[in-house]
This record gives C-alpha cells, sequence and structure tokens, in this order.
C-alpha cells in the first residue's frame, strides 16, 4: 500500500502516482493534507488505513516528509504507546513543527486524553 498525504497539485507530484501504483496491483490513498489547514479527521483517515492495511508493508510519502513525521509521531504516541521523546525522535530530525502543525498535533493529543 502507498499513502500519500501530500496534495495532488503540489509542485513535486508524480504525474499519475495513482494509476502507476494500482497498475503495480498496490492499493493507492491519497489523504491530501492542506499544509496550513491540517485536519484531526484526515489523522483518523491515516490511523483507519494503517488499521486496515495490519501487517502488511506501508509506504507513507508527502511532498516534503514534514506531514508525514507529525502523522507518524501521533501514531507513534497515540497508537503505539511509545513515550513523548522516542515517539517524537523522526520528527524533530525531519523538522520542528510550525504554529499552524503545532496547534493540529495539540488537538489531536487534547482528543485522546
Amino acid at each position: 500500500m502507498v499513502i500519500n498525504l501530500a496534495l495532488p497539485t503540489s509542485s513535486n507530484a508524480l504525474p499519475g502516482e495513482a494509476e502507476l501504483v494500482t497498475g503495480l496491483g498496490l492499493t493507492y490513498l491519497q489523504i491530501p493534507v492542506e499544509w496550513e489547514q491540517p485536519e484531526v479527521d484526515q489523522y483518523d483517515q491515516f490511523v483507519a488505513a494503517l488499521a486496515a492495511f495490519k501487517g502488511r508493508r506501508i509506504w507513507l510519502h508527502c511532498a516534503l516528509n514534514m506531514r508525514v513525521s507529525a502523522f507518524v509521531y501521533l501514531y507513534r504516541q497515540l497508537v503505539l504507546g511509545e513515550d513523548e521523546a522516542t515517539a517524537a525522535f523522526p520528527m524533530r530530525e525531519v523538522w520542528t513543527p510550525n504554529e499552524v502543525w503545532r496547534a493540529f498535533i495539540d488537538s489531536v493529543l487534547r482528543r485522546a486524553l
């Protein structure tokens, strides 16, 4: 399975990605997360997709790995039960979330409490 969190209009989007992936017999899911407006329900879609394909290989990507690293951070903390420092390590290697993404992360974390 391939999950793409970027918009199909991203400057570095691969034209025909969905068709290329499905043509190889893989499942393709695009959850287009607006950079300036990530939504909690998009994280929920992401978690549902991971649950549906549990035990299978999943390739997850976006335009610059920032969306992905934030979603994976939340997943590792909330679903896998990793402590904050362990869950945050990959994200912190890529970037420090800006105000928009910090608010998104906090919203998802608050909802889980």
